[in-house]
């Protein structure tokens, strides 16, 4: 199993900022984050993407899997909210019909 941290400074290519990308390479696992400020919201950067395809082969095999996994979560939890917009829609709804019942 291959263990690696990595820590890469990259120039912003729309302003003076350099961020900091970390990728762990634990295992299986690839975790990355960087300092931008997509980074900071937990949102994934092209900063994060272009370390870690640096890293070629390392992260080859399991990367594009976490991927997978990654994009799966996020339209489970789009769906779950997409229905709990649903609810929420159609409780609108009958107070709106019903002012006197709060």
């Amino acid at each position: 199993m291959l263990n690696r941290r990595v820590v890469t400074q990259i120039d912003s290519s729309s302003s003076d900022e350099i961020y900091e990308v970390v990728v762990v390479i634990d295992g299986e696992r690839v975790r990355a984050s960087c300092t931008c400020q997509a980074g900071m919201r937990g949102i994934w950067c092209k900063h994060r993407t272009a370390v870690i395809n640096s890293l070629g082969d390392e992260v080859s095999s399991t990367y594009p899997m976490q991927l997978l996994e990654e994009r799966e979560r996020i339209e489970s939890k789009i769906d779950e909210l997409r229905e709990e917009r649903k609810r929420i829609g159609w409780r609108l709804a009958e107070i709106c019909a019903n002012p006197g019942e709060l």
